[in-house]
């Protein structure tokens, strides 16, 4: 089963403000208090044998990840699913996370 590769894409350090909680749980609980937190959303694509994107699709722990920060599930897996299928993202793991970032920064957990 071919994926993206681990060392390019082990995880995408972001940082997010506002919140003090030492958890993506209590943080998703305490957003608009002022402060920062380093979290980590490993982005994590099936890819396939193809350079073309055919199956691509979020792996569990990237949609787990997401679920631990504060989203639902259906949002995760949205939130993956745009990210892994992005045809400028195939081959580009800055692309991938840059891309991560700005959703984050766009559309924060409720």
């Amino acid at each position: 089963m071919p994926r993206v590769s681990p060392a390019a894409l082990a995880a995408a350090c972001l940082l997010i403000i506002p919140t003090l909680a030492p958890t993506p749980a209590s943080a998703h609980a305490r957003h608009g208090q002022a402060g920062a937190e380093r979290v980590t959303i490993r982005i994590d694509c099936f890819r396939g044998p193809w350079h073309e994107i055919i199956w691509d699709r979020p792996e569990v722990d990237f949609t787990d990840d997401l679920v631990s920060y504060g989203y639902s599930f259906a949002e995760a897996e949205a939130i993956g699913y745009r990210v892994c299928r992005d045809p400028q993202g195939v081959d580009d793991p800055d692309y991938l996370v840059g891309t991560l970032r700005g959703l984050l920064r766009d559309h924060p957990p409720r």
